[in-house]
């Protein structure tokens, strides 16, 4: 890529002067080495929309995209100054579509491992630590918090456990049902307040 840069750099600065001004530039062994630098550069478009479809984030997709065609452009302008025949034009890239994301929850298998690991920690301190990690990386449903909510034997810890998962929360619409957990309207109001930030 730098050689084909460099090559169309020098280009520029040597030689469309001379076609500006109407005469034609005397090449021989350059134009060689100019021709090549185009049909490498024509190359390199080609092989930059073709990943830029295959790109799956639209921000990546869209520069590459985007350099493509200043690549391609840049190539014809210099074809017209050379007068060398124009290339066909590409095929655009069609911008597809953003696949749909659909979130799933933590599966069986994987929560089940959570729980164990929340179990095997003696003190509501190492058992938020470790929901704590695992809460980034997955999401979860309104039973699922439940169940973490009962390896925890006071309020404070179910509390604090149940709002640390809310914000992965597939069921949103039916949190209601973890305030079963707690006894205490205080408990269930201070819940309330946490999610609520």
């Amino acid at each position: 890529m730098k050689a084909i840069l460099s090559g169309l750099a020098i280009f520029l600065l040597v030689y469309a002067p001379q076609a500006a001004a109407g005469q034609r530039p005397k090449l021989c062994g350059d134009m060689m080495r100019i021709q090549k630098a185009l049909e490498d550069a024509r190359v390199m478009a080609a092989e930059l929309r073709g990943m830029a479809s295959a790109q799956k984030d639209y921000i990546t997709r869209r520069e590459l995209t985007k350099k493509a065609k200043d690549l391609t452009r840049l190539v014809q302008v210099l074809r017209s100054e050379l007068s060398l025949p124009q290339e066909p034009a590409p095929t655009p890239v069609e911008e597809t579509q953003e696949p749909e994301i659909v979130l799933q929850p933590m599966t069986p298998v994987d929560f089940q491992h959570l729980l164990s690991a929340i179990e095997a920690e003696s003190f509501t301190k190492g058992r938020l630590r470790v929901l704590q990690s695992a809460v980034p990386h997955n999401y979860f449903t309104v039973d699922q918090i439940k169940k973490v909510m009962k390896k925890f034997s006071f309020a404070s810890g179910k509390t604090q456990a149940a709002a640390m998962m809310y914000a992965r929360l597939l069921d949103k619409n039916n949190f209601y049902r973890v305030y079963e957990e707690l006894s205490f309207d205080s408990d269930k109001k201070k819940l309330k307040e946490m999610i609520s930030k």
